[in-house]
């Protein structure tokens, strides 16, 4: 099956522009406005979720994407304690760390500023000393090799906080390290990998290669795409939106990335630094300079190179 799908996806047919266009028809049928694609780390594994559902799992421990696209580090707030049994929607979220967005109903907000909030403090949370109130941050990433699929991947605070130790970088500490080597998250194959001494799913990164020039005609076309900025974006739960939209992971600083509409306006990478202990004085990075002209043509990935980054 999957050599047919293949011939089919390669047709010089099917992949006309002009039949391109008509893809809206197959989305009127198949009942959805658009394909929702995500990457969780959940258990320790890269699992590919596609319209809530597990797909396929990478079991590897490591996978190298592009980072095409990034969030301001934001806050949720979940009342109670999760039960996977009952998903509800968070109580109130910041998708700046600052204060609580304007969509937050008045009645739900918890204070007028993250920093003097109560759920902010550690120990506030129902287990260990982490806060209730937890950090996250949302990227756009295309696996190596099919550059033209964009995926939302959210991490968790522990994956984006912390100093480098043995040269292990988690997102805020290898965007420091970039910039001070005056390279951009867009420009390279960056591969993440999950930190082995950590009891729950923690991500840690390093470059890998820069990327060719089709690469990075391909990363800007990625980057400029709508799905790539719909990654990033905090949305909020709506009573039509399926529970399967949400994703707790295995991590007690990790909290579900909340599904569609409220949306905000977000920065692209290179990634915002705040301090964890104090979010007022938090420096914002500059985003890196648009190319002045989009790319005319992108890398086409073969279907065996997309599949090859995951585990059947």
């Amino acid at each position: 099956m999957t050599t047919d799908i293949a011939l089919l996806k390669n047709n010089a047919l099917v992949m006309d522009d002009r039949l391109k266009r008509m893809m809206e028809e197959t989305d009127r049928v198949a009942g959805m406005g658009r394909t929702s694609r995500r990457i969780s780390i959940r258990g320790g594994r890269f699992r590919e979720i596609i319209n809530g559902d597990q797909q396929r799992v990478n079991s590897t421990g490591a996978m190298n994407v592009v980072i095409v696209r990034s969030s301001r580090i934001s806050r949720t707030y979940y009342e109670g304690v999760y039960d996977p049994e009952k998903t509800s929607p968070p109580k109130c979220w910041s998708s700046d760390s600052e204060r609580p967005d304007d969509s937050v109903p008045a009645d739900q907000r918890m204070s007028n500023k993250c920093a003097s909030c109560a759920m902010n403090v550690k120990g506030s949370g129902n287990t260990g000393t982490g806060r209730a109130c937890r950090f996250s941050m949302r990227l756009a990433v295309c696996i190596e090799g099919n550059l033209g699929t964009v995926y939302q991947l959210q991490l968790p605070a522990t994956s984006i906080f912390g100093d480098v130790k043995d040269q292990k970088m988690g997102m805020q500490a290898y965007a420091k390290f970039l910039k001070a080597n005056d390279l951009m998250l867009g420009g390279l194959v960056t591969q993440m990998y999950f930190d082995e001494d950590s009891e729950t799913p923690k991500l840690l990164f390093k470059p890998v290669r820069a990327l060719d020039q089709d690469e990075l005609d391909a990363a800007v076309d990625a980057y400029e795409s709508e799905e790539a900025q719909q990654a990033v974006e905090m949305t909020v739960y709506q009573a039509d939106t399926s529970p399967k939209e949400f994703a707790i992971e295995d991590d007690e600083d990790d909290e579900p990335a909340p599904p569609k509409k409220a949306k905000v306006a977000v920065k692209p990478a290179p990634v915002e630094e705040v301090d964890e202990d104090d979010e007022d004085e938090a420096e914002e990075v500059a985003p890196p300079k648009k190319r002045a002209a989009k790319a005319t043509e992108g890398v086409k990935a073969s279907i065996a190179s997309t599949l090859a980054a995951w585990d059947s």
